[in-house]
């Protein structure tokens, strides 16, 4: 396995162990981080210094590396920062990686199966790119342009934005939530302005409903097994609460999880049973049932757990 920190250390970590057989430091302020299918290659961006790196995952050795200095949207030079790195599955588009550049409103596709690494580029994307995801097919990349208020629905192959979405204030998908229900496949957003969830059908990219929050939320879960979707509200005036909706339209919720301090990014795990929940201020994460919502267990004595990550996601196919 492998991980990342903010301080730009990337770690390579025996899973029999559990301890680091390696590591590399790729910058002084680092975000995203994804595999190649074939377990052959890292990519890892940063904020600073404005680069991003293509890894040997076997030996953490440098394979390739790119400057993000560039130009944004409006022609003017500029260091951007790296928002957030994906990795298509070949089985159904690619083999690609997507690199999102926050100020720069560029999308770079990077086919990893070729040695020269060879890039597409897709400017004026949006302004300051954020958290994207794919589609269920991966035809679509989803992505986040915070002040523009949209998420602009790319097409991976040929690189062109088929649709701005506008979804809302600031769009904060955290890692997305793409699924299908009754015959459509739909995909949704929470935001980071704003107590709302937005969903819409991946086929027509048209908003086919939205679902009112407690207040803003930074992220959103679906998993195929189970019958609900999962969000949290981290940023509303009470920030503890949990919205579990329905997948179906007209996306009823089924039930608001009040529980803890200020409680974010649910997980599901691999079979979709059951769902954790990190609890910020609490220093505790809780899991739940993921059909009848109620508690089986709690983890204590975390330090200020944020971000929940299943190992499954190695081979969903939202991006990886």
């Amino acid at each position: 396995a492998y991980n990342m920190g903010r301080d730009g250390w990337v770690f390579k970590i025996d899973l029999y162990t559990l301890k680091p057989v390696r590591k590399i430091r790729i910058g002084l302020d680092a975000r995203a981080i994804a595999i190649s299918d074939d377990g052959k290659y890292l990519i890892a961006g940063n904020y600073l210094p404005a680069t991003f790196v293509i890894l040997n995952a076997e030996t953490l050795d440098l394979v390739k590396f790119y400057s993000s200095h560039t130009t944004d949207n409006e022609g003017k030079e500029i260091d951007s920062r790296v928002a957030t790195i994906l990795d298509t599955s070949p089985d159904l588009v690619g083999p690609y990686f997507l690199v999102a550049l926050k100020e720069a409103g560029q999308v770079w596709r990077i086919d990893w199966s070729k040695p020269d690494f060879p890039i597409v580029k897709l400017e004026k994307v949006g302004h300051i790119l954020h958290d994207g995801f794919l589609s269920e097919d991966n035809h679509t990349f989803y992505l986040a342009a915070q002040t523009d208020n949209w998420m602009a629905a790319i097409d991976v192959e040929t690189m062109k934005v088929i649709k701005d979405i506008e979804t809302g204030d600031i769009p904060h998908p955290g890692s997305g939530a793409a699924w299908t229900a009754d015959g459509r496949h739909y995909a949704a957003t929470t935001h980071a302005g704003e107590g709302k969830i937005a969903v819409w059908d991946t086929d027509s990219n048209e908003i086919l409903g939205e679902i009112e929050t407690p207040g803003p939320g930074l992220f959103i879960r679906a998993q195929e097994n189970s019958p609900y979707v999962w969000a949290d509200s981290v940023f509303a005036k009470q920030p503890n609460r949990i919205i579990v909706f329905a997948k179906e339209a007209p996306f009823d919720v089924v039930g608001i999880i009040e529980e803890g301090k200020r409680t974010l990014h649910p997980e599901f795990t691999s079979d979709g049973k059951f769902v954790y929940v990190a609890d910020w201020d609490g220093n505790v994460v809780r899991v739940y049932d993921a059909f009848t919502l109620g508690k089986v267990a709690e983890i204590e004595g975390i330090t200020t757990p944020t971000g929940i990550f299943n190992s499954h996601r190695r081979s969903e196919t939202l991006g990886h």
